[in-house]
Formats: structure tokens, sequence, C-alpha cells
């Protein structure tokens, strides 16, 4: 289906991927992320800004209230077309994820 984003976990860059059992928490964070590409592809600024923290969102808005960037932002998310979580880590309170996306560039994808 076209815009539907498809996340993968890559277990050929770490093989102690190969030993992960993925957990709710895992799938919850995959869901957030294709929901969080959705969002900023077609979704309107009110939208984009309730997925940051509540203590930052004046500061995005401030910076997405620009149409020039709040466009850049949007053609961006609907360039790409597949992304993949590469890893996550655990950082005291934080949950730090490392995703790859795929878009067109002109030498194929970046």
């Amino acid at each position: 289906m076209e815009g539907t984003e498809r996340f993968e976990l890559d277990s050929s860059t770490d093989p102690r991927w190969r030993n992960i059992h993925l957990s709710a928490k895992l799938d919850d964070a995959v869901d957030f992320f294709s929901r969080a590409i959705s969002v900023n592809r077609d979704g309107p600024l009110e939208e984009i800004l309730k997925l940051w923290d509540s203590k930052d969102r004046n500061d995005v808005r401030k910076t997405a209230s620009d149409p020039a960037v709040f466009e850049a932002n949007r053609q961006f998310f609907r360039s790409i077309t597949s992304s993949r979580l590469l890893a996550k880590i655990d950082y005291g309170a934080y949950a730090i994820f490392f995703i790859a996306h795929s878009i067109p560039s002109d030498k194929g994808l970046c």
C-alpha cells in the first residue's frame, strides 16, 4: 500500500539482535515511529506537537511554525520509503532508538 512505512529489525549489523525477543515495549515503539512518520508526512502542526513531550512543545512550535521549515519537514517525511530500527539503548529513564530511513536520491537509496 502506497505511503505505508515498513519497519524491520536489522539483525545483520549486530549479532546480539538475534537473541532479542521482541517485547510489547519494542512493538509499542515501532507503532509510535510509524505514527510519527505518518503524522509528520500529512498531519497538521497540532498533531505533530502531540508527538513531543509537553515541556518541549513551545520550542518545537516556534520552529515548526515557519512555513518553510514545516514544508521541508513534511517533504522529508513524504520521501521516506522504508525505515529500519537498528538499535535500542536504555539510558536511565530514556530509551534511545537508532533508525535508518531509506529515501530516494540521485544515486539510489540513502
